[in-house]
């Protein structure tokens, strides 16, 4: 059992040597290369990262979240045209992608294109209106805006939904 835990240990080292163990067993599994990825972009390593979502994409096209993804690391690396398309793509192969359509709105306010960013918040309201979290990126986007009695109104839909959320 010591000799076993042993060499375990070096496949634990990380998350991508515990993924890329994993993938060497099993060369197809889509999530292994997408978590594998993830392990890549926690080091920074956006584009190893970004080969590794295109093997996930490669294997299963209709993955939304390898998009999703992709679109984050590319934004991370400063190329917000394939970022959005990224992004754009997770919302076409899931509608009422919730977490992409906040990414996206995230990487309009970067790109200073607020109207469309609000545009993408209203619509991931709609598909998750209990949620706290677009509320609270709305109220940002007017704060920002200084529209601070629309900041106000979104900040307190975000607490109504989470009263213990400390940010709105």
């Amino acid at each position: 059992l010591g000799v076993l835990t042993v060499k375990q240990i070096k496949v634990w080292k990380n998350t991508v040597t515990l993924w890329t163990a994993v993938l060497q067993r099993f060369p197809d599994l889509e999530y292994a290369y997408l978590s594998r990825a993830e392990g890549y972009a926690q080091l920074g390593k956006y584009r190893e990262a970004i080969l590794d979502v295109d093997q996930a994409i490669m294997r299963d096209p209709q993955f939304p979240e390898a998009y999703n993804n992709r679109g984050l690391y590319n934004q991370a690396l400063g190329d917000y045209q394939s970022a959005m398309k990224d992004l754009s793509k997770a919302m076409e192969v899931q509608p009422h992608y919730v977490k992409a359509c906040v990414n996206r709105a995230a990487l309009y306010v970067k790109m200073g294109n607020y109207p469309k960013a609000l545009e993408d918040l209203q619509s991931a309201i709609q598909w998750e209106p209990k949620s706290a979290g677009p509320y609270l990126n709305v109220c940002e986007v007017h704060n920002m805006l200084s529209h601070f009695e629309e900041a106000v109104s979104y900040c307190s839909e975000a607490l109504e939904r989470d009263p213990g959320n400390f940010l709105a």
